[in-house]
């Protein structure tokens, strides 16, 4: 019961709520949207907003304070989503002028290595003639990637065989790690198709074996598990599935909570 406790007992002394109720009762002026990010041990965090008014009588005497408190924690996060936007469509024009400036001479420079690779192939100069081509190799992929965001997306959709895209996909992962790793997959229907841009996808799933196998140390084991568009038992009954579902788990120790705002930021 907090009838007849004060403001600092019930929500503290230091808390933007108090303060709030406070700053308007002794200045006679109104607080409005003014925000405040919440974060409490074992609870999600969230933003809010409050707004203060004070609350006269009929004579016009101040006989209180009323607050409105919104969670604004959807509007703060679509803020950050139209920001990120914001930051990819200049990454976009950045790496169109990337391009322009440097791609040209790296095409010279991996041209002139790749010639002295060969003369130099029978002498101690040798290597260092590759190791001069393969970092020029790794600063065009970087360019190209950086392409990617610039110029205008068009996918290249055709019919492919999941299953068999994932059978290949796995084969390269467990050839690349020595065959340390072994990466299992469990298929609803080993025949179905799905339309998509195979080149993109392979790379999804590249990335994400990669990244799985790399966490794991370069061992253990991957599954991989694929359910196809259907119906599925659910807690109100039965449900219809318009999608597949591909699930790639490792054995390796997770995601970090801090990690997670960052996992779709491009780089």
């Amino acid at each position: 019961n907090i009838t007849g406790r004060s403001g600092a007992d019930v929500f503290g002394f230091e808390s933007l709520l108090f303060q709030a109720v406070t700053i308007t009762a002794r200045s006679s002026r109104n607080i409005s949207q003014r925000q405040w990010y919440w974060n409490l041990p074992g609870i999600e965090p969230r933003w809010f907003s409050i707004s203060t008014t004070l609350i006269r009588s009929r004579s016009k005497q101040i006989i209180g304070v009323g607050c409105v408190i919104r969670d604004i924690t959807v509007m703060k996060r679509l803020e950050g989503q139209i920001r990120e936007k914001e930051y990819l469509a200049a990454l976009g024009e950045l790496s169109a002028g990337i391009a322009h400036e440097f791609r040209n001479p790296l095409g010279a420079i991996q041209g002139n290595a790749q010639y002295l690779v060969k003369e130099l192939a029978r002498t101690d100069l040798g290597e260092v003639a590759r190791d001069i081509r393969d970092e020029v190799i790794d600063l065009e992929r970087i360019i190209r990637d950086f392409l990617s965001f610039a110029r205008p997306f068009h996918p290249e959709v055709s019919d492919v065989s999941i299953f068999k895209l994932l059978k290949e996909e796995a084969a390269f992962i467990q050839a690349e790690f020595n065959d340390q790793v072994f990466i299992g997959i469990e298929a609803e229907d080993m025949e179905g198709k799905i339309q998509l841009d195979e080149n993109l996808f392979r790379q999804v799933l590249r990335n994400a074996l990669l990244n799985a196998c790399q966490v794991m140390n370069g061992k253990g084991r991957i599954n991989v598990m694929v359910q196809s568009p259907g119906v599925m038992s659910g807690s109100s009954g039965e449900q219809s599935r318009q999608n597949w579902v591909i699930r790639i788990i490792d054995e390796g120790p997770g995601v970090s909570l801090e990690q997670n705002d960052a996992l779709f930021k491009p780089f």
